[in-house]
């Protein structure tokens, strides 16, 4: 139900975050192809925003397609933040772990 009420406000407003919020949401309920198409949206709106490209790799990560995920965590890293903050760093730290974690290994 909540879906159906940000995309109603979607129409209304050009903020990122609602299509990041429809995202997960649909993440948690298992539609990942439109969690991707909802996390590119708001890639797609502000190009220099990380948090999409985090709940990008983060579903990438779900799906198990670590080369996916593998890719949009290098993006992400090598980004520089517009803003720096305390939320960059820990994403950052935590694509980094994730790299680390599967480095060497072949993507499946």
């Amino acid at each position: 139900k909540s879906n159906e009420i940000l995309k109603e406000a979607m129409l209304l407003a050009s903020d990122p975050m609602s299509r990041n919020i429809v995202g997960k949401s649909d993440q948690a309920l298992g539609n990942f192809p439109e969690a991707e198409r909802y996390f590119y949206k708001a890639l797609n709106m502000v190009p220099n925003r990380l948090d999409p490209l985090f709940l990008l790799a983060k579903l990438y990560m779900e799906m198990g397609d670590k080369e996916k995920a593998i890719q949009i965590a290098e993006q992400l890293i090598a980004k520089k933040p517009k803003v720096p903050s305390q939320a960059v760093d820990e994403m950052k730290y935590e694509m980094k772990q994730y790299l680390d974690m599967n480095k060497g290994e072949d993507s499946e």
